[in-house]
């Protein structure tokens, strides 16, 4: 595991906001709702409308859902800034997505038990599953990050964040 790490340990303290952790300061500010069941929820959002590759359409109202989740955890359900980390277009690639997911898993400030939310808004896949993993029907889901670059002759594909890599982490 990462989390002994200096670098992952100071990745998780700014996991959220890039600033660090300043719960306490945040807690004495929020709503009744902060102090409540929700204080202890993180949240991952992911919002994207523009893709790199001209082979994906771009989308309108990802980034927008996004927001919009995140200003609902905040003012309806009192969860601290500092426990949402949000990623939107292009700093929705997979390496920071992959990150992000690792920084939830360091974070010392979560516990067992704790809620996390990874909400999602953005473009999805289906493949065929590698020979190694056993699914149902043979396929898996994932997401497409920003910089997901559909193949053409002679390009470099970014791979999807599949679920079976999502699961893992």
């Amino acid at each position: 595991m990462l989390s002994d790490s200096p670098i992952a340990q100071a990745g998780a303290r700014e996991y959220a906001t890039g600033t660090g952790d300043n719960t306490a300061a945040e807690a004495s500010n929020q709503s009744p709702l902060a102090q409540g069941r929700w204080a202890t929820l993180f949240a991952l959002i992911i919002g994207i409308n523009q893709y790199v590759s001209p082979n994906i359409t771009n989308l309108e109202g990802a980034v927008a859902d996004a927001d919009a989740i995140e200003e609902y955890l905040k003012e309806n359900m009192g969860v601290l800034p500092s426990h949402i980390c949000k990623l939107v277009d292009k700093d929705a690639t997979r390496a920071q997505i992959l990150e992000k997911f690792q920084a939830l898993e360091d974070d010392p400030r979560i516990k067992k038990g704790n809620p996390i939310l990874i909400y999602y808004a953005g473009h999805g896949n289906t493949a065929k599953a590698p020979k190694n993993w056993t699914t149902e029907d043979g396929n898996v889901q994932s997401i497409l990050p920003v910089d997901y670059y559909m193949p053409e002759p002679q390009s470099v594909e970014i791979p999807a964040g599949s679920d079976g890599t999502i699961g893992v982490l």
